[in-house]
């Protein structure tokens, strides 16, 4: 069992006016707002002011996830080097409990995209989703734009970016298992 996962974030509300959209891409400097999750055509997205709530109901969920399907593979375009370590260092800090994960619990399709070569990992996902022709973005609403549209209040946006980024990891996924880059 596939479960996809995608995280949105934003700048930390603790820095001044000034923060910029890059404070967004580190948990130091930046928080989660928006968590979704994707399995067969099920999506259960998460998204609430308090990041320390947000954080607990996903990992609850997880572990019970992990209690129907032991094991499941979580699966993301970078979800190692960004969406996991995020989710767990800001439960870090925190100090909500986690489930800790081994190594083969995860399938980074960014990884399998670029035959692991860790250093030249180019191309988003939207590039992968217009080199195998999957329609792109929500309104075209970039990642970038994100932290923008959280302080503007735009949750519906937002939630409508993360679904749309689930979706293409989805079938981002499945052409690659197709293809055979992928063994199930």
């Amino acid at each position: 069992m596939y479960l996809i996962l995608d995280i949105e974030t934003a700048p930390l509300e603790s820095l001044n006016s000034e923060g910029k959209p890059e404070d967004a891409l580190s948990p130091i400097t930046g928080r989660v707002i928006a968590i979704g999750m994707r399995w067969r055509d099920e999506e259960r997205i998460i998204m609430d002011p308090n990041e320390k709530k947000m954080l607990s109901e996903f990992w609850s969920e997880l572990r019970a996830f992990s209690n129907s399907y032991p094991n499941f593979r979580l699966v993301g375009f970078n979800v190692i080097d960004f969406d996991m370590y995020f989710l767990i260092n800001r439960s870090l800090h925190h100090n909500v409990k986690i489930l800790r994960l081994g190594r083969n619990s995860f399938l980074d399709l960014r990884e399998h995209v670029t035959l692991f070569r860790p250093y030249r990992k180019g191309g988003s996902l939207i590039d992968y989703a217009r080199l195998i022709g999957v329609e792109g973005k929500y309104e075209a609403i970039e990642g970038r734009q994100i932290p923008g549209l959280w302080k503007e209040g735009r949750i519906e946006d937002i939630r409508a970016y993360l679904s749309s980024d689930l979706r293409i990891t989805q079938v981002l996924l499945e052409q690659c298992i197709g293809i055979g880059l992928i063994e199930t």
